[in-house]
């Protein structure tokens, strides 16, 4: 009896599997290296913070910011940009599954430009949202941030994925 072995072939998907984990590999140990490296790290999330602080301005006057922490001046209750707020790991995954479609280089990038854009917008809105959770003395800081957020984050990168990648594909058919 002749036993089957599955050989996979050089499909399109599978091609895309095997790029997207070594881009993956690739950018996620970049980003370890980034959150490993004082002085960017805390550059990166000072920098968050300041862009939070700047949008949370718009709706309130009771904000303080000490590098990366940001505090409510009535309440002095604060939440801290650290290393997990960065949003990198999730650009980091983004930017794999970019370099791994078959297309132009120029099309990689400004897909990940766009990408790196709106993810971080997002990520501002998170921060922000958060911090105005935790200014009240019972709130649903932890539901938001472990689980709401994260499904958020999840849905909002499979679809910027998708659009960007829709949008790319019809361009390059209209080109055709």
């Amino acid at each position: 009896m002749k036993t089957l072995i599955y050989q996979p072939t050089n499909n399109s998907l599978y091609v895309f599997f095997i790029k997207f984990l070594f881009w993956s590999a690739i950018f996620q140990y970049t980003v370890w290296q980034l959150h490993h490296h004082a002085f960017l790290s805390e550059l990166l999330l000072n920098s968050l913070a300041q862009l939070a602080e700047k949008f949370c301005a718009l709706f309130t006057n009771n904000i303080l910011l000490d590098a990366n922490k940001l505090i409510h001046a009535d309440t002095s209750r604060y939440i801290i940009i650290d290393q997990q707020c960065s949003g990198l790991t999730l650009i980091a995954t983004l930017l794999a599954a970019f370099c791994s479609l078959p297309i132009k280089k120029s099309e990689k990038l400004a897909m990940s430009l766009i990408a790196i854009v709106a993810i971080q917008a997002l990520n501002i809105l998170r921060i922000s949202h958060l911090f105005f959770e935790i200014k009240h003395p019972i709130n649903h800081f932890e539901i938001y941030h472990l689980y709401v957020w994260q499904f958020i984050n999840f849905v909002s990168s499979m679809g910027v994925f998708y659009l960007l990648q829709q949008h790319f594909l019809k361009r390059k058919g209209n080109q055709n």
